[in-house]
């Protein structure tokens, strides 16, 4: 009898953990591509804070990975739409060169409302935006005056 005991103790025990594992697993599978652009601009100063003065964001975060517990990382991708004097002044004070940029499914320039885009990076520019504790890449559009960026935490 004590050894059925143990054996459904055991069965149980694997059962919650499934159970455990599949709600972890399952948690954070939002698919991004359904995800709404966010407008705020509050959590972008606050991680950037030397970024240039913008008008108006749109942007996507996410959680990298499967986890519900401890620290977690996350992307950022987005569009900020510079002030015109902010533009300017980083397309005079930075060396820019033309770069061709991917958009994963989920972000799309069009959101701006501009069109006719001509992305460009600068390496300075962007070591000055990303600190220790991002990496990834940010563009500017020299037609509109954008910034795409496609970060993430580290």
């Amino acid at each position: 009898m004590k050894k059925y005991v143990i054996i459904i103790c055991g069965v149980m025990f694997i059962a919650l953990i499934a159970i455990i594992a599949s709600q972890t697993i399952f948690q954070n599978s939002e698919d991004a591509t359904d995800m709404e652009y966010r407008t705020d601009m509050k959590p972008i100063k606050d991680r950037f804070p030397d970024i240039p003065d913008f008008s108006e964001c749109h942007w996507k975060a996410h959680t990298i990975g499967k986890t519900s517990f401890g620290p977690t990382n996350y992307w950022m991708r987005g569009f900020l739409c510079l002030s015109e004097k902010d533009f300017q002044k980083i397309l005079t004070d930075y060396e820019w060169s033309a770069d061709s940029v991917v958009f994963p499914n989920d972000v799309n320039p069009s959101i701006t409302g501009e069109g006719d885009f001509n992305w460009h990076s600068s390496k300075d520019f962007q070591s000055m935006i990303l600190r220790q504790s991002y990496v990834g890449s940010i563009y500017l559009d020299i037609t509109n005056g954008i910034l795409y960026f496609d970060v993430e935490n580290n």
